[in-house]
């Protein structure tokens, strides 16, 4: 069997061609490849800054709310709000203290009107002590009895007609003032 030189010519050629496909199907598979690694790389950087970007947002986030939470921030949420409430405290507190102030200065009002009051009661009834005059019931000391005096009744041995009736001496004890009397068989009547 023998190759003639067409056919030996026709598989150079066809090898050769297949050389040729098979370079350009490496240097695509390459180009593919690097494509590839390049789009993947371009995409791994794009993950990292928008990962970047992510924490610093966070970060930034998170910096502004503890600065709001910063009780030694005076622009800070939390100051503001606790200053208000001290505030508002203080302002609480102020009330009450006037509340106080003048509930104590109208007890104090009351207890010295009380006291006053008292003292000057007092005065009367030491004053008008010394016009009670204390005596029994009998003829020898009813003409001691005066208009406009106190009498304290200790002991009466007789009957006593007060505004007309006939009270029995269990009034012994009480004070009476005589606008008017007389004195009708040692009975001193009170008119």
């Amino acid at each position: 069997m023998g190759y003639s030189q067409k056919t030996f010519s026709d598989n150079a050629s066809t090898i050769g061609l297949v050389g040729i496909i098979g370079s350009l199907s490496a240097i695509t598979l390459t180009t593919a490849r690097d494509g590839i690694i390049k789009r993947g790389e371009d995409q791994n950087k794009h993950m990292n800054e928008m990962n970047t970007k992510i924490l610093e947002t966070i970060s930034g986030q998170l910096a502004d709310i503890q600065s709001q939470l910063d009780l030694s921030n005076p622009n800070g949420s939390l100051f503001q709000m606790n200053k208000k409430i001290d505030g508002v405290e203080a302002s609480l507190n102020k009330k009450i203290d006037g509340v106080e102030t003048r509930l104590t200065q109208k007890i104090d009002g009351v207890e010295m009107r009380l006291i006053h009051a008292i003292q000057i009661n007092t005065q009367k009834i030491e004053q008008n002590g010394d016009d009670i005059k204390k005596f029994k019931f009998n003829k020898e000391n009813s003409e001691e009895l005066f208009l406009g005096q106190q009498v304290n009744l200790i002991r009466g041995p007789h009957d006593l007609q007060l505004n007309g009736h006939i009270r029995p001496t269990n009034l012994v004890g009480h004070i009476f003032r005589v606008e008017s009397w007389k004195r009708v068989w040692g009975l001193i009547i009170l008119l």
